[in-house]
């Protein structure tokens, strides 16, 4: 009986198949060959493959030329499962094309079931792709209906020359799976006709980025130069930050068009540069615009901050800061709401943007309206030169003022940091509306949105300074409702109170400070109601020593060539001076 157990028992091994045990097959591989036969065999065994790239620096340029996977295709199977590929870092797993080839190119779209063939790539450095031809100088990445995921990749130095075709350091493209980049960069890639960091292109399918970076991307010839998004449906994009990229025509940032939605929230546009829509040229149906920041970006023509345009749906800006922005019309914002479109701006700063069509053409502000379109302008800080009753100025430019509302606008200098915070004394502290659309429930920071009741103006939320002694109580005021409280404040002696908000009232005394010149002795005795735990210490001699029967500090310095005048006692509750007695 033991023995037919045991038979038994090893038959189930040998005949279960191996596959059913979760289907999943991982690959580590350390060099260029290894990792090109694992995109092979990934593409034949049935299974959800994981491909682990060891740390170093794979030159994909020589014999072999770009990496595939092109399952369906010629020379490969036809596996519909999802395949990873993980890096060990960015910062230590370098795929290089040698800027003679393209170095990734991946692609579903030959099988005619791609439905569970999603491709996630982590983990990786791609740089140095340029291909004689064809979109995506460092990958190329594109599924029928399968989910692309990127997350905490590098794309670095490639190029899509090609006349006409996109996406320098990436061509990102699905039919209707959801698209995913989390924590990636593209920096210093270029592209002939679009997208010079990335293109993100999707038919049906929700596009969604996520703390990525895109800095000193150019475009020399069309759009897009951080990014060109396209999609039929609708796009989210939080946290990311475009910088110093450049286009010709439109979108020197980021360029989205989108049949749906397209939502920003806690986004950074910096120094962009373009035609039209410097820091980003957006449109769709309905787009929404929270919490994000745009500053130093120029252009030519429209909307040196952003340009926005629907037609029929919204366009609804709440809580963002626009800065030093410049264009022909729009320096900080352009808007284009027609046929009944609605454009609702409330609590956004718009400041020292500068337009340079001439006059009325909207420094801060242009909208480009129609008789149907409402616009809605309420609890926003613009410029001097806005003329918020007629819509018609220098600053602030509405073309049809049919269904033009305003109200509670604030026309100050937003006071501003150099990193465009408010400052404690700025008049956006506590103006905005707390009923505006798509309030967020906090801001730029990540920190709650409201603070004393009222909703700020701009991107950041303040803490007021309520007693007006220039301290906040994350700059230290342990009792904002007291100008006497705040770090540094003179503080007095045993009552009970903490004014320089060091966490302590002053008890520190000082009962005897004695100089005796033929013995050239200083003697320094000191109390505090924290006994021995007041760490005192006698400035510029060092620390005392608690002397428990007494209940005090006491200091004999020897020798001391002269009497020192006044001496100073310290400890962690403050300081204390007296003048020094001779003897």
């Amino acid at each position: 009986m033991k023995m037919k157990g045991l038979l038994s028992i090893i038959a189930c091994f040998v005949f279960f198949p191996l596959s059913n045990l979760g289907e999943a097959a991982v690959f580590n591989v350390s060099d260029v060959a290894e990792l090109r036969q694992a995109l092979l065999d990934a593409t034949y065994n049935n299974e959800d493959d994981t491909i682990n790239v060891a740390a170093g620096a794979y030159d994909v340029s020589g014999s072999g030329g770009t990496l595939l996977y092109q399952p369906g295709s010629t020379g490969f199977g036809s596996d519909n499962h999802t395949l990873t590929i993980q890096g060990a870092g960015a910062d230590v797993t370098d795929l290089d094309g040698g800027n003679a080839v393209r170095v990734l190119d991946m692609t579903t779209a030959f099988l005619s079931d791609d439905s569970a063939a999603h491709i996630t790539m982590s983990g990786l450095t791609v740089r140095n792709g340029r291909p004689v031809s064809g979109n995506g100088g460092g990958g190329a990445v594109t599924t029928r209906d399968a989910v692309i995921t990127l997350t905490g990749n590098t794309f670095g130095a490639n190029a899509a020359l090609e006349r006409y075709k996109y996406g320098g350091g990436a061509y990102i493209a699905s039919g209707s799976g959801e698209i995913t980049l989390t924590g990636n960069s593209f920096d210093n890639n270029t592209a002939d006709y679009g997208g010079a960091g990335a293109v993100v292109r999707s038919n049906t399918g929700p596009i969604l980025l996520v703390q990525n970076t895109f800095t000193n991307n150019v475009d020399p010839n069309w759009v897009g130069g951080g990014a060109y998004i396209v999609t039929s449906g609708s796009v989210t994009f939080e946290k990311n930050i475009f910088s110093r990229n450049s286009s010709q025509i439109w979108g020197g940032g980021l360029m989205c068009l989108a049949d749906t939605a397209v939502s920003l929230m806690n986004n950074t546009f910096d120094t962009n540069s373009s035609g039209t829509g410097s820091g980003a040229y957006i449109s769709s149906n309905t787009v929404t615009l929270t919490n994000n920041v745009f500053s130093n970006n120029s252009g030519r023509g429209d909307g040196g901050g952003t340009r926005l345009a629907t037609f029929g749906g919204s366009i609804t800006l709440t809580n963002n800061t626009f800065s030093n922005n410049f264009a022909g019309q729009g320096g900080g914002v352009y808007l284009r709401v027609l046929g009944g479109a609605v454009g609702n701006l409330y609590n956004n700063i718009l400041w020292g943007n500068t337009a340079s069509s001439g006059a009325n053409d909207g420094n801060d502000l242009f909208v480009d309206s129609d008789t149907g379109s409402p616009v809605n302008l309420f609890n926003n800080d613009l410029g001097i030169h806005a003329d918020l009753a007629t819509g018609q100025s220098e600053d602030l430019f509405i073309t049809n003022t049919a269904n033009y509302s305003q109200g509670f606008n604030v026309q100050q200098d937003p006071l501003l940091t150099a990193d465009l915070h408010l400052q404690p004394l700025s008049p956006c502290i506590n103006s905005g509306d707390n009923n505006a659309p798509e309030l967020p429930a906090t801001d730029f920071d990540g920190e709650p949105r409201i603070f004393n009741g009222v909703v700020d103006i701009g991107a950041d939320e303040a803490e007021a300074d309520l007693d007006g002694d220039g301290f906040t109580p994350s700059q230290g005021d342990c009792n904002d409702n007291d100008p006497t409280n705040y770090p540094g404040a003179p503080e007095i002696k045993f009552d009970g109170i903490d004014q320089d908000c060091n966490g302590h009232d002053l008890t520190i005394d000082i009962v005897k400070a004695i100089y005796n010149s033929r013995a050239r002795l200083l003697r320094v005795e000191a109390t505090s109601m924290l006994g021995m735990n007041a760490g005192l210490q006698l400035d510029g001699f060092g620390p005392m020593t608690w002397e428990p029967i007494d209940a005090k500090w006491v200091s004999n310095v020897k020798p001391v060539p002269q009497n020192p005048g006044t001496v100073t006692v310290s400890g962690i509750e403050g300081a204390e001076s007296v003048q020094v007695l001779a003897h």
